[in-house]
């Protein structure tokens, strides 16, 4: 869940969305590369992304992303496109769908939506559906999460539910992350996540391990235009194999 959570808003991976004013910065453009460090002799695994983020108003962020992934000794392009939309004060919406046309070791299709909800004393409550087309498998599950913001600080608890199509486990993990807001836009997180995750532990198979991870990752200002976006994590995949990774980004807005 650490690994996932890192490639959806680090990279960012997906756009932590907030309703911005008109005269913020309308556009973004974020260069990413990443690398993870497997034990028992395995390969190390690396990443590289553009993405491009474009703010339409105050409801509306859209973004693209071009990834490139290797793993196992492969590599899988990967295009992502994504939505975060205020349907009213109350209610939002993120929706992202992803396509890889080589798929060795990324999926051939993958989806999620996304429903919250503001509630009073800086709650946020969200359902979340997301299914993922392997080669030649489907996962596919709901998530659901409990958010609270209390000045500069967020607290957040996510619950993920995967099946397998074919198997008779099914995954539940859970997250905990906290996060540290200053400046402007800047912030730094910690995640914790342990339970039963999907995994493609190698080109041909898809399993459900244990997993424990935890993850430090931020995004730092430096400038109103310019960022970084960076992160450091550890996972342990079941029986498989240990990984440490680290993520550096450059971000634009403009």
């Amino acid at each position: 869940m650490v690994r996932l959570l890192l490639m959806v808003t680090l990279l960012s991976v997906s756009v932590s969305y907030t309703a911005q004013s008109e005269e913020r910065k309308q556009q973004a453009l974020e260069l990413s590369l990443g690398s993870e460090q497997l034990s028992d002799n395995y390969q190390s695994w690396q990443l590289a992304a553009l993405q491009y983020e474009q703010q339409f108003n105050t409801d509306t962020l859209a973004y693209a992303r071009l990834q490139n992934t290797k793993r196992f000794g492969q590599r899988d392009n990967e295009w992502t496109l994504g939505t975060y939309y205020n349907i009213n004060s109350l209610w939002q919406t993120h929706i992202e769908l992803s396509h890889s046309p080589s798929h060795r070791v990324r999926p051939v299709n993958a989806a999620q939506f996304w429903l919250s909800r503001t509630l009073d004393n800086g709650f946020i409550a969200s359902v979340g559906y997301h299914r993922t087309d392997w080669d030649p498998t489907v996962s596919q599950g709901f998530s659901g999460r409990i958010e609270r913001y209390v000045g500069a600080w967020r607290w957040a608890y996510t619950l993920r539910r995967d099946a397998l199509n074919g198997a008779a486990q099914n995954g539940l993990s859970h997250q905990l992350t906290l996060s540290r807001y200053y400046r402007e836009h800047s912030h730094i997180s910690l995640a914790l996540s342990a339970g039963e995750e999907l995994e493609k532990i190698n080109p041909t198979d898809v399993v459900i391990t244990n997993v424990k991870g935890v993850a430090i990752y931020g995004l730092h200002y430096s400038s109103n235009d310019w960022g970084w976006r960076w992160s450091v994590s550890f996972n342990q995949q079941g029986d498989y194999y240990d990984r440490a990774g680290a993520q550096l980004g450059l971000r634009y807005r403009f």
